[in-house]
């Protein structure tokens, strides 16, 4: 499948969209337009080190394209001699020039969409108002293509055993509801995905290990800088794996080219990504993020208290896709949270219960993301005893309410709101001395079950599990929407996590189908 990233460029009024075409297989960058300039000078001029050239590109990022596209494809693009003249012999097989051909085709059409998209485009009056989402790429060192042979699926986890162009068999363990999820069955088409740093390599090629991958082949390049290594082992038919080893390890291991070695990968390490259409709406959000290449860690989220409620089931599906991430977070008004951030407090992400706070982070420079709405919130009334919720707002006035509980209007937007419905309403004045102000809304929440006769909450509290003993109409009813500004919930990475994967990892979840879904099921509109 396609995807197609644009780079809008707007000059004296004139909208033009620029995009190069990068065609994706599993989510993986495939062929890029530079790669398709590498094939085409490797066919012109015979070998690797004058096509990097040409392009330009450095030697070894030509080595790292050429074999990245022999790994994907079924069969090489590319024939390799090392050594000879100009760095090596290179020769573009009859597959290598049929998808250059036909990228040279897919590239004119896309040209001609771009034409037709820009005379479409008006951005001062609004005609189109956003792209999707710039898709994200993996960059994970090592992709192979393979077929599954058969699945073994045990209580919790699955091992899939895959077969590979060199006849090897590779085995993941994911989850079962990865499997499900993937739609994971016998003989379909898949691409395997593992870090470098996951690869060990042995020159004892009779090692007995546990780990369940072990491919014996040859040593075809080697890359040493100051600390770390890079060894490209040959396992035969097309695929190549990457390891990232200390230097002091090749010398170590006696490492050099055409060795023979063995590479080896726990199984746990390897994520897995179907190809086909069906992939785009299936394929489990981690696996999008391998590129990230995340370690081990935590992140610190700031977040409304409004979302409490949703927060663990929307930490605990995260939780599937990123086990080795761990997600703390601070749960208070948008206000105080704004004014922690502002004094350094060390917060990752910033979940507010309204724009105004995102924006003034943005406008500051302290957020590094402008403000996105995950989710649209609504007010409601909330009281341990039954009410006439048919008389609406004007039962603030009732003499059987003494006390009326709202989170704090200074600090809190669900608070704010629920002043300017009151004053929209016209009862305001009357009924502001039985007014009871709490810090957040989650206490707001607590005040009208325990210390106050009624409250203005958000809605969405009344869907976690603890809640479902109150009814509608009788314990809660919905606060008339004409009454407030519709309350917008913004989001924003903080400058704290501008270099922080984990950080973007969980940000890019908060705005998936996936989350979206939650925050539907508590009672929360979604863009």
């Amino acid at each position: 499948f396609y995807k197609i990233r644009y780079i809008f460029n707007y000059i004296r009024k004139l909208v033009e969209f620029l995009s190069s075409l990068t065609i994706f297989d599993s989510d993986t960058p495939f062929l890029l337009e530079k790669r398709i300039n590498l094939l085409k000078a490797i066919d012109q001029v015979g070998s690797i080190s004058g096509a990097a050239k040409q392009v330009p590109m450095s030697y070894k990022a030509a080595w790292d394209a050429i074999d990245a596209i022999n790994n994907l494809c079924p069969t090489p693009v590319v024939s390799k001699e090392t050594g000879g003249k100009g760095g090596g012999g290179a020769k573009v097989t009859p597959y290598g020039k049929n998808l250059i051909e036909t990228y040279s085709t897919l590239k004119i059409e896309h040209e001609k969409f771009l034409s037709q998209l820009t005379k479409m485009t008006d951005f001062n009056t609004g005609a189109l108002k956003s792209i999707g989402r710039v898709a994200m790429q993996i960059s994970a060192r090592n992709k192979v293509q393979g077929i599954v042979e058969y699945i073994e699926q045990g209580k919790v986890n699955a091992s899939v055993f895959i077969k590979l162009k060199s006849g090897y068999t590779l085995v993941s363990v994911i989850t079962n509801e990865a499997v499900e999820d993937l739609n994971l069955q016998a003989k379909d088409d898949v691409i395997a995905f593992f870090k470098s740093s996951s690869v060990l390599i042995t020159t004892d090629l009779t090692l007995n290990i546990s780990a369940r991958n072990k491919f014996q082949g040859k040593v075809e390049k080697i890359h040493v800088g100051e600390v770390n290594a890079e060894v490209i082992v040959d396992i035969g038919g097309g695929d190549k794996i990457a390891s990232v080893i200390t230097a002091n390890s090749i010398e170590s291991l006696g490492l050099k080219e055409d060795l023979e070695v063995s590479a080896i990968i726990k199984a746990t390490d390897i994520m897995i990504g179907k190809q086909g259409k069906k992939m785009i709406k299936k394929l489990v959000l981690g696996l999008m993020f391998v590129g990230l290449s995340l370690q081990a860690g935590s992140i610190n989220i700031a977040v409304a208290a409004n979302v409490s409620y949703a927060m663990p089931e929307l930490k605990k599906e995260f939780k599937k896709l990123f086990p080795a991430i761990t997600v703390h977070e601070t749960l208070t008004s948008s206000g105080k949270l704004t004014a922690q951030i502002k004094h350094g407090a060390p917060y990752d992400l910033f979940m507010s219960a309204n724009m105004k706070y995102p924006n003034a982070l943005y406008s500051e420079k302290i957020a590094v993301t402008k403000p996105i709405v995950y989710a649209q919130g609504s007010l409601a009334y909330l009281s341990s005893k039954k009410q006439d919720y048919k008389k609406g707002i004007e039962l603030t006035k009732s003499a059987n309410i003494d006390k009326i509980a709202i989170a704090n209007p200074k600090t809190a937007p669900y608070g704010k709101a629920a002043v300017e419905a009151m004053k929209n309403a016209g009862v305001y004045d009357a009924i502001e001395k039985k007014l009871v102000y709490a810090e957040s809304i989650s206490q707001t929440v607590s005040y009208a079950l325990t210390a106050t006769d009624l409250g203005f909450i958000a809605k969405s509290t009344l869907y976690s599990n603890k809640m479902k003993e109150y009814k509608k109409g009788t314990h809660w009813e919905d606060v008339d929407p004409k009454l407030y500004t519709p309350i917008n919930q913004g989001i924003v990475l903080l400058r704290k996590a501008e270099s922080n994967d984990e950080a973007k990892a969980f940000y890019e979840f908060m705005l998936s189908d996936r989350a979206k879904e939650i925050f539907k099921a508590y009672g929360y509109l979604v863009p």
